[in-house]
């Protein structure tokens, strides 16, 4: 099974201001939830957050803390691969995403990437 897993422990220094940048509101929806929304194409996400604010704007997703943030993209990584990786193959999702085309993180996109992978575990 493929576990989607949203990346969304950042501290958001690059945005400025005191809210979380996952909270940010990109065509009125928050970065956060754009994230769960697209990998929800492949089950229901994980969400790896490292503040309250973030956890408490979701609803109906398995969280996990990173309680490390200050050591970048690769401290939520381990705690997704540590929740997940006994049971589940992981595809990570960045919360910050600000519609870059050449990002894959659109819903069809994460789609493309488990029908992908699930023709080649098919053939081993």
């Amino acid at each position: 099974m493929i576990q989607a897993v949203v990346l969304a422990a950042g501290r958001g220094v690059r945005f400025g201001g005191d809210a979380p940048k996952q909270l940010s509101l990109l065509d009125g929806q928050s970065l956060v939830a754009r994230a769960v929304a697209a990998a929800g194409v492949v089950g229901p996400p994980l969400v790896v957050v490292s503040d309250d604010r973030v956890a408490a704007a979701l609803a109906d997703v398995d969280i996990v803390r990173n309680d490390e943030p200050e050591r970048g993209i690769a401290s939520s990584l381990q705690a997704a691969l540590r929740a997940v990786l006994d049971r589940h193959t992981a595809i990570a999702v960045p919360c910050d995403d600000t519609g870059d085309p050449t990002d894959v993180d659109t819903p069809a996109d994460l789609a493309d990437l488990e029908t992908r992978w699930r023709s080649t575990t098919a053939s081993e």
